[in-house]
C-alpha cells in the first residue's frame, strides 16, 4: 500500500460560508475541485472558476466533520481526472507548490467564518 505524500492542511471551520481552496496559475478558467474521503474512498466533485489573480473559491462543502479529505483540482477541459493543476497555498509565510493536499473541517464551538483560506499546517 502506497503511503499518502499529500502534505496536510491547517483544519478549517465547517460552517465557513466560502472556501479559499489555493491559487494557481490557471486565470478566469473553470475548474474542478475534487473532495475524496481518506476513509471511504467517496469523491465528491465541485465546479468553481479561477478569479483575476488564479485564486479558486467555493461555497464550504457540507462533508462530514473530522474526515480527512484528500483535495485536488483538475481543467473542466481535460477529461483526465488524474491530470491535476498545481495548487499553490501558504506554509508559514512561503508559497508551496502542491497537487493535492489533507484536509479535515471541524465544528467550532462559536465565531463567524465569511471566507477561510486554506494553509498548510507546519509539522
Amino acid at each position: 500500500m502506497a503511503c499518502n505524500t499529500c502534505p496536510i492542511a491547517k483544519p478549517v471551520p465547517a460552517c465557513a460560508t466560502d472556501l479559499e481552496i489555493a491559487t494557481t496559475s490557471l486565470i478566469s478558467t473553470d475548474v474542478y475541485v475534487y473532495f475524496r474521503s481518506t476513509s471511504t474512498g467517496r469523491l465528491e466533485r465541485f465546479e468553481a472558476t479561477t478569479d483575476l489573480s488564479g485564486v479558486i473559491t467555493l461555497p464550504t462543502p457540507e462533508l462530514a466533520l473530522n474526515t480527512s479529505y484528500e483535495v485536488y483540482a483538475t481543467d473542466q477541459i481535460d477529461t483526465d481526472q488524474s491530470n491535476r493543476i498545481v495548487l499553490t497555498l501558504d506554509l508559514d509565510g512561503t508559497d508551496t507548490e502542491v497537487e493535492c493536499y489533507l484536509l479535515r473541517f471541524d465544528n467550532p464551538q462559536a465565531g463567524d467564518f465569511p471566507l477561510i483560506t486554506v494553509v498548510l499546517n507546519s509539522l
